[in-house]
């Protein structure tokens, strides 16, 4: 995701209870001129989960949440200090309400700030809806991740580059190619594609603050391929090179492939955590 929380019936916290959601990196905004602090934007309400028989009355008037943005290392200390759920101004940033809230605050420090929302009353059974989000004048990324778009595009263009390159050599020695030759434009196609979808990745969670799944699964896929298919050239290179079949060792290629599959599994799962 970007720098932008979207909730769609997320559970609301517990009577009595506080959970935080997410943490925010904010940069300072610069000394160029006309610069201004992040933006953190605030549209949330709550509602009663249809599931839970909610008195109707207490549901409506209920005023228990409490929504802020502080600095995460001041996180422990405001737990400890009994200061959520105080009605202190300078600690809250919003109260809730089931009506949409739209609030708008500078931050004015840089660091790492934490969203917590806190249930001071007394009623559970709620559901969050809306967004909260913190946006730099380069967008909704990270400042640490704001460069990504470009590496990645930059890279798209070298793979491609080379692709077309070997595409056309192999054009040319077609009746002699080898699966090594094969598997190294394969290598470099699948590079390109991944790279592409990560500049596009990038570039959509800078605008608009987050990014269909389905991109970044469809990356690590192919990432994941194009490193096995280069483990593959690496370990088999000879007989990808032109082995006689008979010569062609099939426990080690068996056994190349179960490793390369457990790999891919797991990296796939480890992209995804």
């Amino acid at each position: 995701l970007g720098q932008r929380l979207d909730f769609t019936g997320v559970d609301a916290p517990r009577a009595g209870s506080v959970q935080t959601f997410y943490r925010f990196h904010v940069a300072p905004r610069g000394r160029r001129k006309g610069a201004v602090d992040p933006l953190a934007r605030v549209e949330l309400r709550f509602a009663p989960d249809p599931l839970l028989a909610l008195p109707l009355d207490d549901a409506a008037n209920y005023d228990g949440f409490e929504l802020a943005i502080i600095r995460d290392k001041d996180l422990n200390a405001t737990i400890e200090n009994h200061t959520i759920c105080n009605a202190d101004g300078k600690q809250r940033l919003v109260q809730l309400s089931r009506y949409a809230t739209l609030t708008e605050h500078r931050l004015t420090d840089a660091g790492v700030f934490v969203l917590y929302i806190a249930n001071c009353g007394m009623l559970s059974g709620f559901k969050l809806v809306g967004s909260v989000s913190v946006r730099h004048a380069h967008g909704y990324l990270p400042p640490q991740e704001v460069g990504a778009g470009a590496t990645y595009a930059v890279l798209a263009a070298i793979y491609a580059s080379v692709a077309l390159l070997w595409f056309a050599l192999a054009a040319c020695l077609r009746p002699g190619l080898t699966r090594l030759q094969v598997n190294l434009l394969l290598v470099n196609v699948l590079g390109a594609a991944e790279c592409c979808l990560m500049a596009a990745w990038y570039s959509e969670r800078r605008v608009a603050g987050s990014c269909p799944e389905s991109v970044f699964v469809t990356a690590t896929v192919l990432s994941v391929w194009k490193v096995c298919a280069l483990l593959r050239l690496c370990i088999l290179g000879q007989e990808l090179a032109g082995e006689p079949p008979e010569n062609i060792d099939i426990a080690k290629m068996l056994g190349l492939h179960v490793a390369l599959s457990a790999y891919a599994a797991s990296e796939y799962d480890l992209c995804n955590v």
